[in-house]
């Protein structure tokens, strides 16, 4: 597994960043938070997360290890895909989504696009307790 990449930006293309490391560009899905504070030939590490499926190969980055573990973290709620939970960070940062689910904040979650009440309480349930929260 790619679990970080350290280069120069290619390219932005909504939602994705292509990262040029030694003439390899790497396609990586980011959080439209990241992507705004992207310029075209700035250096770059992101922390990968290699998702893979049998029609596809992704990555999705992000710009420190807590936001991949919380991501991680994210998608082992039954229901929430990798796509889904990127867009998560796309409407908070890591410590939105931690206050929201220590708060048990159900509307922070329902804002996202197709996140519903009941997956928004699953993250809650299922995420609350988590250690990697409270750091």
């Amino acid at each position: 597994m790619i679990g970080s990449l350290n280069g120069k930006i290619e390219l932005l293309d909504r939602p994705f960043v292509i990262v040029d490391i030694s003439g390899v560009g790497y396609r990586v899905l980011i959080a439209d938070s990241i992507y705004t504070k992207l310029t075209i030939g700035e250096k770059i590490k992101l922390f990968t997360f290699t998702y893979v499926r049998e029609d596809a190969l992704e990555l999705f980055g992000f710009l420190t290890i807590e936001d991949l573990k919380i991501f991680e973290n994210l998608i082992t709620v039954s229901g929430i895909g990798p796509k889904t939970a990127l867009n998560i960070f796309s409407f908070g940062g890591r410590k939105e989504i931690i206050e929201a689910i220590i708060k048990g904040d159900v509307d922070f979650f329902t804002s996202v696009p197709r996140l519903g009440t009941k997956n928004a309480q699953k993250i809650i349930i299922e995420l609350k307790n988590l250690s990697a929260l409270n750091h």
